[in-house]
């Protein structure tokens, strides 16, 4: 559902790209979006999506809220983002909840401290 706010707030003509677990979001497409079906804690599944969208502008985070799902999204991207674009995560207050077994050394919130020393 938010990928028609996000149509509205960039662009009418933008190219929006939607990843989903569930096989539905494939009716979306009739809308013009672009979507793909798989999960964001697969790095094959990253390869093959980069390889059919090649590099994008902006990628926005709003999918699982474990920890490695965020990690996953991130260090498959980081390098596909084109040059001024943006990683945006959201949820990240996951980092701090039991239910997602935080905080711990393991969080999204604690690989990114690590990566910027």
């Amino acid at each position: 559902g938010s990928l028609f706010i996000w149509k509205k707030f960039f662009h009418k003509d933008s190219r929006i790209i939607g990843i989903d677990l569930n096989p539905d979001a494939k009716k979306l497409e009739k809308f013009g979006f672009e979507i793909f079906i798989g999960n964001q804690s697969n790095k094959s599944f990253w390869d093959e999506f980069y390889s059919k969208v090649g590099n994008i502008d902006i990628i926005l985070d709003d999918g699982g809220h474990k920890n490695i799902q965020q990690i996953s999204t991130v260090d498959n991207s980081i390098n596909k983002i084109n040059n001024g674009g943006l990683i945006v995560v959201e949820d990240v207050h996951s980092s701090f909840i039991k239910w997602y077994y935080n905080p711990s050394k393991n969080s999204f919130i604690n690989f990114f401290e690590v990566l910027l020393q």
